[in-house]
């Protein structure tokens, strides 16, 4: 029989993305054999995770703030240019930085359109992103989801909505693009290296 103690952790644990009971199991018996201090260090670091770090209000990127301050260090940034990449997660933006080779703004989407569920959109930042492009009027936006097939028709429905904004007046046409084949159909652009990336914005079409 299982303790109901060890039964609780398993049961958050397996609320985790991608983290099925067997792996929730194997995370609750690891901690029950990490001394209290190591279990302490875990639990702080979560507690500080909720209380010192906030989401940019511009691009929901998630930040330190050194004082009150609600947009992060990239969108503070005056040098940066006036385009805006349209990411599904944080971290394809942390690898696009890491790279070095997009100097632009921009905006984390929230995840993919599941066309399975009974409200598709869930919890994707459309609307925000509709007010980002009408506020910032970038000279382009660049779509830079992953080209898996729910990526793909992601970007098909995010490009279908952000068209009459993008198609007004002459000096303030936006350009759409997406990013060109570096990435292999069905790859993530966390886990694609520097030089596919920078093939990838090279060849946006």
């Amino acid at each position: 029989m299982v303790p109901k103690q060890i039964k609780k952790v398993i049961k958050i644990f397996s609320d985790f993305p991608t983290v099925g009971e067997r792996t929730a199991t194997r995370f609750a018996l690891y901690l029950l054999g990490l001394d209290e201090k190591s279990v302490k260090e875990i639990c702080d670091s979560l507690v500080s995770l909720k209380k010192e770090i906030k989401l940019c209000s511009f691009c929901f990127n998630p930040f330190t703030p050194l004082k009150d301050e609600n947009i992060c260090l990239i969108c503070r940034d005056k040098k940066r240019e006036q385009t805006l990449c349209v990411v599904e997660r944080e971290t394809d933006l942390w690898r696009m930085e890491e790279t070095k080779k997009y100097q632009g703004l921009y905006f984390i989407l929230g995840g993919e359109i599941d066309f399975l569920k009974e409200n598709p959109l869930g919890k994707l930042r459309v609307e925000e992103l509709k007010k980002r492009v009408e506020g910032l009027k970038p000279k382009e936006i660049i779509l830079a989801l992953n080209p898996t097939r729910d990526g793909i028709l992601t970007m098909d429905f995010i490009a279908k909505i952000l068209k009459p904004l993008a198609c007004g007046e002459q000096s303030r046409t936006i350009k759409i693009t997406r990013l060109g084949r570096g990435l292999p159909t069905g790859g993530e652009i966390e886990y694609a290296d520097e030089e596919t990336i920078e093939k990838a914005l090279e060849g946006r079409r």
